[in-house]
């Protein structure tokens, strides 16, 4: 939720913005709200470029770039916030005094690190929108689940060779990565496959125009729907998207699943104490409930409410978490670890 600050337009920022106070479904309100928007970006490489240059110039004040790599030659073929002076820097620093040149007000906090499951939530709650820059799906597992978490737009794109692909999660009720990831989720590394320059530069210009219209809030955006961009073509599609629905396993399904493939572990449920925490949200876990569970939704045991209670079970129980989204599990039984607290993955 952007915060809106009681801001009075300046001066030198009306004139700065005066193309945007033009327009109808923008003005004065809608300049405010970008001007209070806090985004962060994973990434700042080639969709990060044009999307950064863009909404720094529209006049985001407060922006987050998260990037763990050095600008080398290789990368100025497309990653055009960069330059040849900047070869050998790290890019996070790179981006950020190209921002600060563009638009002096704008405040950039660059994080010179790797985005995991151990920094993810302490750096992306202090933001409204993340926008995802990367190429790898072990990263966009986390900001999904992440963004899930806290009821974030996460605005995604990926792109290879002369394809490129745009859509936001978890807004207006929409769809999360997960719903994706076995359909959509075909384009490969552009270090490996290749991709035109020009590519990753307009793919970021959609993916800021989105952000632009979910700040502003104009109601027309990618919600629900993927964009895909063909630039060998110069054609654009807009696919409609669905929530992909994972049917669960019954009770009496899953032991009979586990007893097939891994009739060890079986065995130390079968004979032991143990409970079962459903951490899906209350929608999941009612239209596919898991007899004998306990439901405990990710986020009470992320704001440290029911760790304690989960502590004093551990005692008698072994305990096992169960989400249909691994990477959510997996998240948990970490931060359960690091409570002292021994967990498993159910299923």
């Amino acid at each position: 939720m952007i915060n809106l600050k009681n801001i009075q337009l300046s001066d030198e920022e009306r004139k700065r913005y005066m193309r945007h106070l033009n327009l109808s479904l923008v003005k004065q309100q809608g300049q405010t709200r970008i001007m209070s928007a806090k985004i962060l970006f994973i990434g700042a490489g080639g969709l990060a470029s044009s999307s950064l240059l863009y909404l720094a110039a529209a006049g985001i004040k407060t922006i987050g770039i998260i990037d763990n790599d050095f600008v080398e030659i290789s990368n100025l073929q497309r990653q055009v916030i960069h330059s040849e002076k900047t070869v050998g820097m790290l890019k996070a620093i790179s981006a950020k005094d190209s921002i600060k040149g563009l638009n002096h007000n704008c405040q950039v906090k660059a994080y010179c690190c790797k985005l995991n499951s151990d920094n993810a939530l302490k750096i992306i709650k202090h933001y409204n929108i993340v926008i995802d820059c990367t190429d790898n799906i072990y990263t966009r597992n986390i900001l999904n689940s992440i963004c899930a978490i806290l009821n974030m737009p996460y605005m995604y794109a990926a792109i290879s060779q002369f394809i490129g692909q745009v859509s936001v999660f978890h807004f207006q009720n929409g769809i999360s990565y997960d719903d994706i990831i076995c359909s959509h989720e075909n384009i490969e590394n552009c270090n490996n496959n290749g991709v035109i320059g020009i590519l990753p530069g307009a793919v970021g210009l959609f993916q800021a125009n989105e952000i632009i219209k979910i700040i502003v809030g104009i109601p027309i955006n990618l919600s629900k729907y993927m964009l895909v961009y063909d630039s060998l073509q110069s054609d654009c599609q807009k696919i409609k998207l669905r929530k992909h629905k994972k049917k669960l396993l019954s009770r009496r399904e899953l032991i009979k699943y586990t007893q097939s493939n891994n009739p060890k572990s079986f065995h130390t449920i079968l004979m032991s104490n143990y409970l079962i925490v459903d951490i899906r949200d209350s929608y999941s876990s009612k239209i596919y409930p898991i007899d004998n569970a306990l439901r405990i939704p990710m986020h009470k045991i992320i704001n440290d409410t029911s760790i304690d209670f989960i502590k004093e079970k551990s005692i008698h129980y072994n305990i096992y978490i169960y989400c249909e989204t691994d990477s959510k599990t997996d998240f948990i039984i970490k931060l359960l670890e690091k409570n002292k607290i021994i967990a498993r993955k159910y299923g």
